[in-house]
């Protein structure tokens, strides 16, 4: 229900570039585009959008509920991304241990 009213919302304005780009890269770009989109909740400066745009407007107005799962996701995916980074490092490390210390 919350997708659906969230992509209706969605579908009346166009992303700018990059994350036009991102949103069609699956799950690699979910974290971009959800960074797109908290930086519109913020206010915050956003790459290639002028200040004064009417996209920082696009929350205005818009349920609450609809954007509170955004942050912890967003946290959550690189917290997730920082722990396989380090499972790749320690299995290159055991690696090189293994073959060169044995």
């Amino acid at each position: 229900m919350l997708y659906a009213q969230l992509l209706a919302h969605i579908q009346v304005a166009i992303f700018p570039a990059p994350y036009s780009f991102h949103c069609l890269v699956g799950f690699f770009g979910a974290v971009p585009v959800i960074y797109f989109f908290l930086g519109l909740k913020r206010k915050k400066k956003i790459l290639f959008v002028e200040k004064n745009n009417e996209l920082y407007d696009f929350f205005n107005g818009k349920d609450e509920s609809l954007t509170t799962w955004m942050q912890p996701f967003y946290y959550l995916w690189n917290v997730t991304m920082l722990c396989c980074a380090f499972v790749i490092i320690f299995g290159v490390v055991m690696h090189i241990k293994l073959k060169h210390f044995p």
